[in-house]
């Protein structure tokens, strides 16, 4: 299983979650009402979505590097 180390935010702000990324759907942006952009990772069994700190192309990369090991 490849698994990817990104940065919850919201309650868990700051927490790490490790999401398997071969679960991974989709990765989008969504503005929050302070008018910020909010990273989504949407997938899994359940189709669950998890707001993190990091962008798109930053998640992309990770995911990029799991596949060389």
């Amino acid at each position: 299983m490849k698994m990817v180390k990104l940065t919850n935010t919201g309650h868990l702000a700051g927490m790490p979650i490790w999401i398997n990324a071969e679960q991974i759907t989709a990765i989008f942006e969504l503005a929050t009402d302070s008018g910020s952009l909010a990273t989504h990772v949407f997938g899994g069994a359940t189709g669950i979505d998890w707001v993190v700190a990091e962008g798109p192309k930053e998640i992309l990369l990770k995911i990029k590097l799991t596949e060389k090991i």
